[in-house]
């Protein structure tokens, strides 16, 4: 690692570690996954099988209606974002959706099923404690992703699972930048 990168990881991993980040209240998917150009996430991903942890970035590189184009280096992927779904186009999966409502579920397009777990949940990751979060499972035929979206910021915590129970990969949020606010 750089030095420049590793002075990089150690400024996102002292920031926000305690804060408490409380938004205005409405129950809209846009506000638990705010899409707009320039927005950035820090996620610490863990590989559980051998402990490695990397950082990966995320950015809202394009925006036009709906859809937004999210790039992480390494891949890009497109959202397309109302006030009631969030889309993957690439696969067309639902991430979230409304009624926002704990037991909430939908179809997917493996013949999977999304369900919402909890609403107003209280989650702590490395980037701050955030007291207003839904976690949604993704159930495929193979595999089980929870997915955990704070309101004001999008996706604090993903973990995929193999169909038996077993943790192959986890992503936490270090750090986000919102579009149009002071850098660090």
């Amino acid at each position: 690692m750089t030095t420049r990168r590793a002075a990089f990881a150690l400024l996102l991993a002292g920031c926000a570690q305690s804060a408490v980040v409380k938004v205005p209240l409405t129950n809209f998917v846009t506000d638990f996954s705010p899409l707009e150009v320039g927005d950035t996430w820090a996620y610490e991903m863990v590989d559980p099988a051998t402990g490695e942890k990397t950082l990966a970035i995320a950015k809202v590189t394009t925006r036009e209606g709906t859809i937004a184009v999210v790039d992480t280096g390494a891949s890009r992927q497109l959202y397309d974002i109302s006030p009631d779904t969030l889309t993957r186009k690439s696969s067309g999966t639902i991430a979230l959706k409304t009624p926002l409502e704990s037991g909430a579920t939908w179809s997917l397009p493996d013949g999977g099923q999304a369900k919402i777990l909890e609403v107003k949940a209280k989650v702590e990751v490395p980037a701050a404690l955030y007291d207003d979060c839904i976690v949604v499972e993704e159930s495929h035929p193979d595999s089980r992703t929870v997915t955990t979206f704070a309101r004001g910021v999008g996706q604090i915590r993903i973990e995929v699972f193999e169909k038996n129970g077993q943790l192959v990969a986890r992503g936490v949020l270090r750090g986000y930048h919102k579009a149009g606010t002071p850098s660090l």
